[in-house]
């Protein structure tokens, strides 16, 4: 289990990293990273054994720089240890905050959209699409960016 300083440490990390990286061109494109998966994503549909992961209004986001990766649960945030990819991945580790959230539904979208994350093998990379799948779940992302024009 990692210590909560180094949790906060990979956590400050990771915001500065999706910070900066409103500067480092278009976002879910293959980066140098050796796993290829570099980039912003957003989720647009997920399943797991039990069905359809209700999204909602939900915007839920992933952030890989790497092998350190995190992003939103459109309640808490999360980090992510990834290894592989494209091909055979492993998520080794998921650490998130704890807030409570209302409505609860949010807090059910979490608890599976991180319970399927953690069992993910596979990641396909298609255009502008990552899907990240095992042989009972699949999680279908778009390349994100939160770049706001002014």
């Amino acid at each position: 289990m990692r210590s909560p300083t180094r949790q906060l440490a990979v956590s400050a990390a990771l915001i500065g990293a999706l910070a900066l990286s409103g500067c480092a061109g278009v976002a879910g494109t293959t980066g140098e990273s050796a796993d290829g998966l570099h980039g912003q994503w957003l989720l647009v549909a997920g399943a797991d054994k039990a069905g359809t992961i209700g999204l909602g209004h939900s915007a839920v986001t992933l952030s890989i720089d790497g092998e350190i990766g995190g992003g939103s649960t459109a309640c808490n945030n999360y980090t992510i240890d990834l290894t592989g990819g494209p091909g055979a991945v492993e998520i080794a580790q998921i650490d998130n905050t704890g807030m409570i959230c209302v409505p609860l539904s949010i807090m059910e979208t979490e608890r599976r959209y991180l319970a399927a994350l953690a069992t993910v093998t596979a990641a396909e990379l298609a255009g502008d699409e990552l899907r990240l799948t095992t042989d009972d779940i699949e999680l279908r992302f778009v390349a994100w960016s939160n770049d706001v024009e002014t």
